[in-house]
């Protein structure tokens, strides 16, 4: 005869195995738009989420793309002028859309007699180390080896630089940061690898594209072990709602910088970071 309490364990096990379990499995959306599901966290293709997230970035030539012929004269006389004005000064002069990052706060001197806007352009890239690239239908002008770079050349980076609600929460995570101890005296290249992390869990972003949906699914306790499986609501659809939410309530016209030089000061201080001797 059984012993009492080993028919008792028995029992329980049994009840365990037919007990409902949640279980940690990934959402897949091919193609095709059908949904699969699986252990594997990560997608055979980019998922829906991700397409956009990465803008080409273009090496340009700005006489090539400029509807103003290049040999067009120009005459500039400033005592001190930003180089971010003067620069997007010479894009107006051009036909071309430059956006200057991280460049406020460079005063220079220049007085030009009549000479090619190309010129004064191409003299001033060798200068002060100026490089282009174009993303989002616009040329962007910065230092070689500065956050300006840095920024430009980080696809996550530069995305969120287009929305005044993203960067804001770049700013945020950044200010973060540079309050700890480890990096008081970092650059934003230092810090480039945790601030993405940050950034990218505030906005309920996953850092691969090709990362599946992570969704918790329950077993329903009235179809038995063998019974139906529920889906719940995903994290991410939880947190997707609350940030819509919230940009609703505090949605703001995203201000691009206009020729007036006071207008560029106050936008160029929005877009600031405060690293330790680089930037505005």
């Amino acid at each position: 005869m059984d012993h009492p309490a080993r028919y008792m364990v028995a029992c329980f096990c049994l009840l365990l195995s037919a007990t409902a379990f949640a279980a940690q499995v990934y959402k897949c959306v091919g193609p095709d738009g059908q949904a699969s599901f699986s252990s594997n966290p990560y997608c055979p293709q980019v998922q829906a989420y991700a397409k956009g997230r990465k803008e080409p970035l273009l090496q340009v030539n700005p006489i090539q793309i400029a509807t103003t012929p290049a040999l067009e004269k120009i005459e500039l006389h400033y005592d001190r002028v930003d180089l971010a004005d003067l620069v997007e000064t010479l894009g107006d002069v051009a036909g071309i859309l430059f956006e200057s990052i991280a460049l406020e706060g460079t005063y220079i001197r220049l007085h030009k007699n009549p000479t090619p806007w190309a010129n004064i352009l191409n003299d001033l890239a060798l200068e002060y180390q100026l490089d282009y690239r174009k993303a989002y239908d616009r040329v962007y002008v910065y230092q070689i080896g500065t956050m300006g770079e840095t920024i430009v050349h980080n696809s996550d980076m530069l995305r969120w630089y287009q929305s005044a609600e993203t960067w804001d929460v770049v700013l945020k995570h950044d200010a973060i940061m540079l309050a700890m101890k480890a990096y008081e005296d970092s650059t934003l290249r230092d810090r480039l690898p945790n601030l993405l992390k940050r950034v990218r869990e505030d906005l309920g972003e996953q850092a691969h594209t090709n990362a599946a949906e992570s969704v918790v699914l329950k077993e329903t306790s009235s179809a038995g072990v063998g019974g139906a499986i529920a889906a719940a609501r995903s994290p991410r659809e939880i947190q997707d709602r609350e940030q819509a939410l919230e940009a609703e309530r505090r949605r703001k016209i995203i201000q691009r910088r206009q020729s007036n030089s006071n207008q560029r000061e106050r936008n160029s201080q929005s877009r600031c970071f405060s690293s330790s001797g680089m930037g505005c």
